[in-house]
């Protein structure tokens, strides 16, 4: 194994980061708690499939072990799934100037755990919607299983090379299974450009109403998919943060997605991730 260090924003969590949201519990990331060491396979552009292993050092950097491939796409990755070119000063002034979300700041939270690329996050993100967190494991360990010669996510490629009823059945996809098959094609024809969406530069809402054209993507899983872009103006509740926010503010009955909407309007770009961090807190100090 060959190993390298990432240098790290000063206010970089590593534990924040991992347990940042459900990711975590996805193949195929894999973590260790009590040696804090995450496992990850990724194949690269000449379909070798990488073994990583991250662990963050005394130094506050990132240390890196691989297998092989080129250390250039491999600090690309893992820079995605950690968010370490992402600016958060916004966000943490707003903590500052807040005596309530002044914990986000002290505990450097912020930075949501992504893939190793938006192909990946978006086929899980799909797997999340209408159906328990148990059942969105499974499809998603089903799709490495079943496609990939390694322990990594397969390729466009690889799920296009599939048919549907392999998919649906095989894979356990439902409804999903000509989604993502679609998606898949779309990406290899060059139909949908991934590299544009991970570079967006322009309005968000623009980029919202692109995400809801993807069959399998609604409010929720666009609104998601736009945290992890680095756009976060949209709360995006499901059915657990409902219940969650429900819990955490006393109320009567379950709040509707406007009420959330209304009550984190005053943090304008930072909505969605300042919601997401108040119903997560708890996470953030478990022993």
């Amino acid at each position: 194994m060959e190993t390298f260090n990432l240098a790290l924003p000063h206010n970089f969590s590593f534990q924040s980061t991992v347990y940042s949201h459900g990711w975590i519990d996805l193949a195929p990331f894999a973590y260790d708690p009590d040696r804090r060491i995450l496992a990850y396979h990724i194949i690269d552009p000449t379909g070798q499939t990488l073994q990583l292993a991250v662990e963050y050092s005394d130094d506050h950097s990132l240390q890196v072990q691989y297998d092989k491939g080129i250390r250039s796409y491999i600090k690309k990755v893992i820079t995605r799934i950690f968010r370490l070119d992402e600016d958060l000063s916004g966000l943490y002034k707003l903590a500052d100037e807040s005596p309530q979300l002044r914990w986000i700041a002290d505990k450097s939270v912020g930075r949501l755990l992504r893939s190793g690329s938006l192909w990946e996050d978006l086929i899980k993100m799909i797997c999340t919607t209408n159906c328990s967190w148990v059942m969105t494991r499974n499809m998603i360990t089903n799709l490495i299983i079943e496609l990939s010669p390694g322990k990594a996510f397969p390729t466009p490629e690889m799920v296009a090379a599939c048919d549907e009823s392999f998919l649906r059945k095989k894979v356990k996809l439902g409804y999903r299974a000509p989604y993502i098959s679609e998606l898949a094609g779309n990406i290899i024809e060059e139909r949908l450009d991934l590299e544009a969406i991970e570079n967006w530069d322009g309005n968000d809402e623009t980029l919202y109403r692109q995400l809801l054209q993807i069959k399998g993507i609604g409010p929720y899983a666009a609104g998601s998919l736009l945290k992890l872009l680095g756009f976060y103006r949209h709360p995006a509740p499901d059915s657990w943060s409902r219940k969650k926010f429900m819990q955490i503010f006393s109320l009567s009955e379950v709040p509707t997605d406007s009420e959330i909407e209304k009550h984190y309007q005053s943090y304008a770009s930072w909505a969605g991730l300042v919601f997401w961090l108040e119903m997560t807190k708890d996470w953030y100090f478990r022993s």
